[in-house]
């Protein structure tokens, strides 16, 4: 079964550092991307729903990216490769307090930033992954998505960092349950 996220651009490169430097989403809209097993398109799952930081820095060999633009359900792109690049932890602020209608606080919880093929840098958090067929998946979506969409744009210090592509590092395997693996 895929699994969904709302995640949000990251300006990082741009800006020449390792922190997560939040897009405004005029620039780089909320979009619901799923990750899935099938890497050829062809409805079979031919992969692994775990995220793979690769030694190199290479692609994940097992792991796609489809997305949907407009959050329908309807997949609007093929099948999209990607790398991860590093996450940690948001920081103790106060503008990640009280977001969205629910008032989430969101400090300390860990971030991801990927990378896709075609160079577009996301970040989601790692507890907001959702299965489309889960229990109150709608509430779900739209409660992550509305978070997500309301993260304050601009730079945010990460504390905790890890870097993807060093002997050692973890693999994250999305899982309802999620859990670091080493």
């Amino acid at each position: 079964m895929p699994l969904l996220l709302w995640p949000r651009g990251d300006s990082s490169s741009s800006a020449g550092n390792a922190s997560l430097n939040a897009s405004n989403t005029s620039k780089q809209p909320t979009t619901l991307l799923t990750f899935g097993a099938d890497t050829n398109n062809h409805g079979t799952d031919d992969g692994g729903l775990k995220l793979d930081f690769t030694l190199d820095g290479s692609n994940d060999p097992d792991t796609v990216i489809y997305f949907d633009t407009n959050g329908d359900g309807a997949l609007d792109s093929g099948p999209i490769s990607f790398m991860m690049d590093f996450g940690g932890t948001l920081p103790s602020t106060n503008k990640l307090n009280g977001l969205a209608p629910n008032n989430t606080d969101i400090r300390g919880e860990e971030v991801v930033i990927l990378t896709l093929v075609v160079g577009t840098r996301l970040f989601f958090l790692r507890g907001f992954f959702f299965g489309p067929d889960g229990p109150n998946a709608a509430t779900k979506s739209q409660d992550t998505f509305d978070i997500m969409d309301d993260f304050p744009n601009g730079a945010h210090n990460l504390g905790n960092l890890f870097v993807c592509h060093v002997t050692g590092t973890q693999n994250y395997p999305l899982t309802a349950a999620s859990q670091w693996k080493t």
